[in-house]
C-alpha cells in the first residue's frame, strides 16, 4: 500500500483552524488514514501568530491554540531546523525570491523527499510527498524543484 507524505506551510494548515477558502479541503487532507504528516518546527511559531493576531477573544485562542497543539503532538512529525536547512533556504530565496520563512518551509520539505527517496533501489517506486500550501509563488518554487503540490484554494 503506497502512503503520501503531506508536508504542511503555515498557510495552508492555518485553515484548519479558522473557516476559510480552502478549510475543507485541508480537513480531508489531514484527516486521511492513509497519509503521514511533516512541517518544519517553524509551523508553531507562525500558526501561533496566526491564531493570537486573528481573534480577539483569549478563551477562542486558547482553544484554537489547544487544538493545534494537540493536532500537532498526534498527528504531525516535526522537523528541526540547523545550519543546513537555513544555507538550503538561502539558496532558494537567491533562486526564487522568496520569503524567508517560506524558503526554510520548502527546504525542509525538500530534504524529507531526499531522505525518504535516498536509499530506494533502481525498481522501488519514489516515495511522494505533497507540499500542502495556499502560496502560489511557493508553490511554483516546490513544483520548480520536483515536489508535489495541494493548494487548497484551487481544489
Amino acid at each position: 500500500m503506497s502512503v503520501t507524505c503531506y508536508f504542511w506551510d503555515s498557510s495552508a494548515i492555518v485553515k484548519r483552524y479558522f473557516a476559510e477558502k480552502g478549510s475543507e479541503v485541508i480537513n480531508r487532507l489531514f484527516g486521511t488514514e492513509k497519509g503521514r504528516h511533516f512541517a518544519s518546527q517553524l509551523i508553531r511559531a507562525e500558526v501561533t501568530s496566526a491564531i493570537v493576531r486573528r481573534t480577539d477573544a483569549t478563551r477562542t485562542a486558547r482553544r484554537l491554540l489547544d487544538s493545534f497543539t494537540h493536532d500537532l503532538a498526534v498527528q504531525v512529525d516535526l522537523l528541526g531546523l540547523d545550519d543546513g536547512l537555513v544555507d538550503a533556504g538561502v539558496q532558494l530565496i537567491s533562486r526564487y525570491r522568496l520569503r524567508g520563512c517560506d524558503s526554510l518551509h520548502l527546504a525542509a520539505a525538500l530534504r524529507l523527499y531526499a531522505e525518504f527517496n535516498r536509499d530506494l533501489s533502481d525498481d522501488e517506486p519514489a516515495i511522494n510527498v505533497v507540499f500542502v500550501c495556499a502560496d502560489d509563488h511557493l508553490n511554483a518554487a516546490a513544483v520548480a524543484e520536483g515536489l508535489a503540490v495541494a493548494n487548497p484554494n484551487h481544489q
